[in-house]
């Protein structure tokens, strides 16, 4: 039993060091698809990606997300984000679970976003987390996140976000990372955007990460991407028929392999395309 255990720990030690930044920035299959782009997103997508973005909602949305890392069922993710638009802002909550029975990380959020201008929103997040290990027991942190957006022209759309600036610390030395993305978008038409995005976090090399979407006829959305940390390709679908979508997505790393996914989102249709 004691060799057991420790073999556990040592697998969970490593599953939360290879993953936390996984699990402590949910993805959804729009992102997903881009090469994990999403900064400069404004729809139900920016809840995980830079919540500043969320202030282009004007209805009540909602979007639920699961990932399969690298096809493994012990490294699933479950994501739930919901957004309500009201005279004093955008709130926000979302939630979070990753992992497997004896090891996994769950994070609930309350997010707030508002316009400051037309064209420049903020956004924030606080974070509760739990990390449970099997016969080791569990701990938890709070964590917080700040994003900002501003709209260049009628087609160029610039964001940044941070998260975790005040280190948190967990067990084991392990900590949650401080990451700060900067990147933009490009519309150079309804029909297409264009995404490059600049992800660093504190004691690795810099990712850098870009996304093409196209939407072909009326209801589909052809999508590709890349990351360069880790070298990752990706691509994916969405379909959008009335308040509804459904994005599916993957990625690829070439020692560990694919991680697909699934989204459905309920958003009321706007009158122009963000």
């Amino acid at each position: 039993m004691k060799i057991k255990t420790i073999n556990l720990l040592l697998i969970c030690s490593f599953l939360l060091f290879a993953t936390n930044s996984f699990a402590q920035n949910p993805i959804t299959m729009r992102s997903n698809a881009m090469g994990g782009v999403g900064v400069a997103f404004q729809d139900i997508n920016a809840m995980f990606s830079n919540q500043a973005g969320i202030v282009h909602l004007d209805q009540f949305s909602a979007g639920i997300h699961t990932e399969r890392r690298f096809q493994l069922t012990d490294l699933n993710t479950f994501t739930l984000g919901l957004a309500l638009p009201t005279n004093a802002g955008v709130f926000g909550l979302s939630i979070n679970y990753f992992g497997f029975d004896a090891f996994n990380q769950q994070k609930y959020g309350l997010v707030y976003a508002r316009n400051l201008t037309s064209k420049f929103s903020i956004g924030g997040e606080i974070n509760f987390h739990n990390f449970q290990i099997l016969e080791y027991g569990s701990t938890n942190t709070l964590s917080f996140e700040l994003g900002i957006q501003y709209e260049i022209g009628n087609n160029i759309i610039v964001g940044a976000k941070i998260a975790n600036p005040i280190e948190r610390d967990l067990a084991n030395g392990e900590h949650l990372p401080t990451q700060f993305n900067l990147g933009m978008s490009y519309l150079p038409s309804d029909k297409v955007t264009l995404s490059l995005e600049w992800e660093q976090e504190l004691d690795f090399n810099p990712n850098i990460k870009g996304g093409l979407e196209y939407l072909l006829g009326k209801v589909l959305f052809v999508r590709a991407g890349f990351a360069t940390n880790p070298s990752l390709l990706s691509f994916g679908i969405g379909l959008e028929f009335n308040n509804f979508k459904i994005d599916t997505g993957t990625s690829f790393h070439q020692q560990l392999g694919w991680s697909p996914g699934l989204s459905f989102i309920y958003q009321p249709q706007k009158s122009s395309k963000k």
